[in-house]
């Protein structure tokens, strides 16, 4: 699953030509919508808290092992537009032309493209690929009221862009998947998983649908694990057989926690930010999905990972 680490502006003192607002509240507004709808988008987010320097940023890039570092701005000196930065050779990246491609077909100004840049700090050390992006021009009262109106759509461009990148299907605001259950057996029959776990076993249907998050868990599953079942992105009986083998219990860690606290933001069940760990707010997303969906509650297994795959 792509890293992605959002790099809002700190520079509270560059202020805006409209409304009384400056770079850093308007920058992580947007870095906040942008971390929404690229989870939403099946990728894990980080996102540095507002107003963190740019050396404690790289820092927290880098130990965090980040795919894409992404420096959120907005621009000064009387012009317009957007602009991205790279670092020199790096114009054609699949990453930068399509974020910059998103975030400049939204914006009003004339757009000034991609350029390379060595000297500024984040692209310089970060290890993620840097994608550096000023939004439009915060010295330009019509610009700067147009950026403040619109924080959200240009949040939702970086989820574009990156789908862009990685040719996903990009899931809007509206479009989100929603908690229809699915159809649960008359008779279920008890069994055991090889964790000891009892639970009903349905008569399960699938709706073999292309899901970028369910094909995430299979390649995940094949490459850490030796799983050996299909990597298409439809679940079907043997990808639910072979979770069988796992459960999600609190202060459990790993890569299918993390897959699961993804699929749980995804899923609009909060269950905090996807480190890894299972800590309460993970559980807590895990109890508000079990309690939509009828199931037991407590620890996630079961009968519950056909829930989690099929939804």
């Amino acid at each position: 699953m792509t890293k992605v680490y959002l790099a809002p502006s700190a520079q509270p003192d560059n202020s805006y030509a409209y409304g009384g607002y400056n770079e850093q509240q308007i920058c992580n507004r947007i870095a906040e919508a942008a971390k929404a709808a690229l989870i939403r988008n099946g990728f894990e987010v980080m996102k540095a808290r507002e107003g963190l320097e740019m050396e404690d940023k790289v820092r927290e890039s880098n130990a965090w092992g980040a795919d894409v570092h992404i420096p959120i701005h907005t621009d000064a000196g009387d012009g317009q537009g957007t602009t991205c930065f790279v670092y020199p050779g790096y114009k054609d990246d699949k990453y930068a032309k399509s974020i910059y491609n998103a975030v400049a077909a939204y914006s009003p100004g004339t757009d000034r493209g991609i350029r390379e840049h060595d000297g500024l700090y984040e692209i310089n050390e970060t290890s993620a690929m840097c994608v550096y992006i000023e939004n439009e021009f915060h010295d330009n009262p019509t610009l700067a009221e147009w950026i403040v109106a619109h924080t959200e759509e240009l949040g939702e461009q970086y989820a574009k862009g990156m789908c862009a990148a990685e040719g996903k299907v990009y899931v809007g605001p509206g479009t989100a998947p929603k908690p229809s259950k699915p159809e649960k057996p008359d008779e279920p029959v008890a069994f055991s998983n090889m964790m000891g776990q009892r639970g009903p076993k349905p008569e399960r249907k699938y709706s073999m649908e292309y899901d970028p998050s369910v094909q995430q868990l299979q390649m995940m599953l094949k490459n850490n694990i030796g799983y050996e079942g299909r990597t298409d992105g439809i679940a079907d009986e043997t990808l639910y057989d072979y979770l069988q083998n796992f459960t999600v219990e609190l202060n459990d860690k790993g890569a299918l926690i993390e897959w699961v606290q993804n699929r749980l933001n995804i899923l609009n069940f909060d269950a905090g930010y996807a480190d890894g760990y299972a800590e309460q707010p993970t559980m807590d997303g895990i109890k508000r999905f079990q309690e939509a969906y009828g199931l037991g509650i407590g620890y996630l297994g079961g009968t519950d990972w056909y829930y989690m795959i099929e939804s």
